[in-house]
């Protein structure tokens, strides 16, 4: 069809890392992005995964009224435990949640105790570009995810997610690959 037109230059992307010798590149079928993973015991490969992608960061946003500390904290508490047993009662689970905002240390832990690796402060276009690859739908707000369909949301085209660093130390920086079927 003539009036079907795809630039590729907006699926292709280069990557620059400053360390090795330029015969150490490679092409990636897939996302690569420099992010790291909210702990450092979630570094493990996983084959297959099953991906959350949230415009949003899963954390606590009061409203601005006067209320007690305790009060406060006990509310707090309560909302973060209800969106983190929403990600963990999707079906499938997923594997990786990619925030483009924060993950609250609260939350973090408890995703940590499931298994869950988390990747915290994606940028947009990152995320858009994983959401083609993966076939994960954008969520834009946490608290609606037991009212979308979880096929609709979790993305599972994914055959693989891995953290590799590069570089010496100090100069540590971390890249992410999920070499996806597109």
């Amino acid at each position: 069809n003539q009036h079907d037109y795809m630039n590729i230059l907006e699926y292709i992307h280069i990557k620059t890392i400053r360390s090795g010798a330029p015969t150490d590149s490679k092409v990636v079928d897939g996302v690569v992005m420099r992010k790291n993973v909210a702990h450092r015991t979630m570094m493990s490969p996983i084959k297959n995964p099953k991906v959350l992608l949230l415009d949003t960061g899963i954390e606590y946003h009061r409203k601005h009224e006067f209320t007690r500390l305790q009060t406060y904290f006990q509310q707090q508490g309560d909302y973060i435990d209800r969106l983190v047993l929403k990600i963990q009662n999707l079906r499938p689970k997923p594997d990786i949640v990619l925030v483009t905002k924060n993950i609250c240390c609260r939350a973090q832990v408890h995703l940590l105790n499931e298994r869950i690796t988390q990747v915290l402060n994606v940028k947009r276009s990152a995320m858009r570009r994983l959401s083609r690859a993966t076939g994960a739908r954008i969520v834009d707000c946490a608290d609606h995810l037991d009212k979308i369909a979880p096929e609709k949301v979790i993305g599972t085209k994914c055959k693989s997610f891995r953290m590799t660093h590069f570089g010496m130390p100090p100069v540590r920086t971390a890249q992410m690959e999920g070499e996806c079927n597109t």
